[in-house]
């Protein structure tokens, strides 16, 4: 006989079915949660952060000497109170399983992750050809300093994006 299935593979199937509007559910919110993140971006932070993807992806001397330029002027991250449980957020951030909510940010994360981008800031301003690297240009060590401060305005957009983030 067949036709509707009864018992308990109906309770197992509307159960399936319950579980996969959840997890699409969540999964909705995570994607809103993300673009209102990139939407509190400025236009030229938005450039940066697609700039610098589009620079990995291809790879090759230019990233390359990015990279290179970046660790040559990184001076570590800042110190202070709230830096390490933001980043151990962003790190968390990055292995959220399908129907699981993003975790809510640590107190203090947007505000940290501004300061790192300030120091960014600085640091493009201020690049000297001195300090870097033999092969590496000045025009490299201020594109590694505009990606990472855009990336770390992101991460301060997405601390702020997240339910109850407020005054975070």
């Amino acid at each position: 006989m067949k036709g509707k299935p009864r018992g308990t593979v109906a309770r197992l199937e509307a159960l399936e079915d319950r579980e996969r509007e959840r997890v699409a559910a969540v999964e909705a919110v995570k994607e809103e949660q993300a673009a209102r993140a990139l939407e509190a971006l400025e236009a030229a932070d938005m450039a940066a952060l697609y700039e610098h993807l589009d620079a990995q992806e291809a790879g090759g001397a230019w990233w390359a000497e990015v990279c290179r330029a970046g660790d040559a002027l990184h001076g570590g991250p800042l110190e202070d109170s709230a830096g390490e449980a933001a980043r151990a957020w962003v790190r968390l951030l990055e292995d959220v399983p399908d129907g699981q909510p993003y975790p809510l940010p640590p107190v203090g994360a947007a505000a940290y992750f501004e300061r790192e981008a300030g120091q960014c800031d600085a640091v493009k301003e201020g690049a000297a050809v001195e300090v870097l690297p033999e092969g590496v240009g000045l025009e490299a060590a201020q594109t590694a300093a505009r990606w990472s401060a855009a990336w770390w305005r992101y991460e301060a957009a997405c601390a702020r994006a997240m339910p109850g983030a407020v005054a975070r």
